[in-house]
C-alpha cells in the first residue's frame, strides 16, 4: 500500500507516527508514503522523498533508541543533496521498545529487517518513478542506525555500496548491561537506601574534575579530552575532607564512582572490562581486524572518532559533518561531510584518510581514522602513528 504527493521547496509536511510534529521539505520533491508485511504478524511503515533533481544515488537512513520513529531530517538532508532517499519506522511506530513485548517478529524488524526491507522496496519505487535504476546506493544512520548499518554490512552486504554507520549500538545486550550495572552502582535518590547516589547538580562537579586531570594528557588544555582510554581518572580527588558539601563527594559516592571507572570482574577474577561502552567503536573495529587475520582493514573499513562530540551530535568538539540531517555546519566538500566523502570512496576510489568536523563556535578540526592517533603538534591537531 503507498500513496505519494508532490511538495514544493520549503514546505512542511505532517509526519507519520507521531514522534515529531513536522517535518521540513528543503528541495522539490515526490513524497511517496508505502507500507509492507514482514511477516504475518508484523509490518514496517517507510517514505521516500524524490528530489526532482535526481543524480542516480539511492540513499537508505536509520532510526535511534528503542524507536520506530521515521528520521525525517535524514529524509529531508538526502534529498536536499539529491538522493533519493528512504526512511522506514523499524517495524513499530513511537520512541518505545515496548511493541516488542510478545511479538519476536517485530523485535526481527528492529534487529536487522526494516532496513534490508526499505532498501528492497526503496529500489524498486525509485526505479518505477524515474523510469532507471539506481547507479549507487548508500546507507546513513547514528546509534541504532549506526548497528542497523553494521548489520547490513554481516547480513545483507549486497543492500549497500557504502555504508556510514555513526556511534554503532553494536553488541546491544552487553551494552545493556553496562547501564543496569551503571544503575546498581548509583543506586536510587533516596539518601537513606542508597547514600552513593550522585545528584545531577555534582556530576558537573565531577565532569570538571576529569578535564582537571585529564585535558592536558594531548599537550593543550582546550576542554576535550582527545584519548579517553589514556585517562587514568582518580575520583578520590573529589573526596570531601571534612562536612560534605556542593564542592566535593562522600566516600560511598566516590566509591561509586570508581566502580563506573574501573573493569568488571566476574567471581572468578577474570576481566570483564569488554563490556564497558567506553570504546565500543574501537573493539568492534579490533574484533572484525583479528577474525579477518588483516592487521589494517584501511581498504574496505575506516573508523574515525570524534574527541568532544556527545552521542551522534552536540558537544563542545568539532562534530558536525552533515550527520542526523545535521544542515548545522554541514558543508558540500567531501573533505568536511561524512556522506560526501563515502560517495568519493565509492564512485572515484578516493578513502578518506581525515574528515574535518565544525564545532559551534564554527572552528574546524580534523579527525584522524583509527588507529592513527590525534595529537597536538604546538599550534594545531595533527595525525600520526
Amino acid at each position: 500500500m503507498s500513496f505519494s504527493k508532490i511538495l514544493s521547496r520549503g514546505s512542511t509536511v505532517k509526519p507519520h507516527g507521531g514522534c515529531v510534529s513536522k517535518a521540513f521539505v528543503s528541495a522539490p520533491l515526490c513524497r511517496v508514503q508505502f507500507s509492507t508485511s514482514t511477516s504475518e504478524s508484523s509490518s514496517i511503515r517507510a517514505e521516500a522523498w524524490l528530489p526532482d533533481k535526481w543524480y542516480g544515488r539511492f540513499l537508505g537512513v536509520g532510526n535511534g533508541g528503542l524507536g520506530g520513529c521515521i528520521a525525517y531530517r535524514d529524509l529531508d538532508y538526502g534529498s536536499a543533496l539529491h538522493f533519493a532517499t528512504v526512511g522506514s519506522n523499524n517495524g513499530h511506530d513511537g520512541d518505545t521498545g515496548r511493541p516488542f513485548l510478545g511479538n519476536p517478529e517485530v523485535l526481527n524488524d528492529f534487529t536487522f529487517r526494516s532496513i534490508h526491507v526499505e532498501a528492497v522496496i526503496g529500489k524498486r519505487i525509485v526505479e518505477a518513478y524515474y523510469g532507471r535504476p539506481h547507479t549507487k546506493a548508500y546507507y546513513l544512520g547514528c546509534s541504532t542506525g549506526g548497528r542497523q548499518g553494521t548489520q547490513s554490512a554481516l547480513k545483507y552486504p549486497a543492500d549497500w555500496d557504502g555504508i556510514i554507520a555513526g556511534a554503532p549500538a553494536t553488541d546491544f545486550n552487553h551494552l545493556l548491561h553496562w547501564g543496569a550495572m551503571l544503575a546498581r552502582y548509583i543506586g536510587s535518590p533516596n539518601p537513606d537506601s542508597s547514600p552513593e547516589f550522585i545528584p545531577s547538580e555534582l556530576w558537573k562537579l565531577v565532569a570538571e574534575e576529569i578535564l582537571n586531570q585529564c585535558d592536558d594528557i594531548d599537550g593543550v588544555r582546550d576542554g576535550i579530552i582527545t584519548e579517553p582510554d589514556a585517562c587514568d581518572f582518580r575520583p578520590e580527588a573529589l573526596l570531601c575532607a571534612g562536612a560534605e558539601s556542593e564542592k566535593c563527594l562522600s566516600l560511598p559516592q566516590v566509591e561509586a564512582l570508581r566502580k563506573i571507572y574501573s573493569p568488571l570482574y566476574d567471581n572468578g577474577g577474570a576481566d570483564l572490562s569488554s563490556l564497558i561502552a567506553s570504546g565500543n567503536s574501537k573493539r568492534m573495529y579490533d574484533l572484525v581486524s583479528r577474525t579477518l587475520a588483516m592487521p589494517s582493514l584501511d581498504a574496505f573499513y575506516r573508523l574515525f572518532l570524534v574527541p568532544g562530540m556527545e552521542h551522534c551530535t552536540q558537544g563542545p568538539g568539532a562534530w558536525a559533518f552533515g550527520q542526523r540531517g545535521g544542515t548545522y555546519g554541514a558543508h558540500n566538500e567531501s573533505s568536511h561531510n561524512l556522506l560526501l566523502a563515502l560517495v568519493d570512496w565509492v564512485e572515484g576510489g578516493v578513502a578518506p584518510d581525515t574528515i574535518t568536523g565544525t564545532a559551534v563556535d564554527g572552528t574546524t578540526r580534523v579527525h584522524c581514522r583509527y588507529p592513527v592517533r590525534n595529537v597536538w603538534n604546538g599550534s594545531a591537531y595533527g595525525c600520526e602513528r
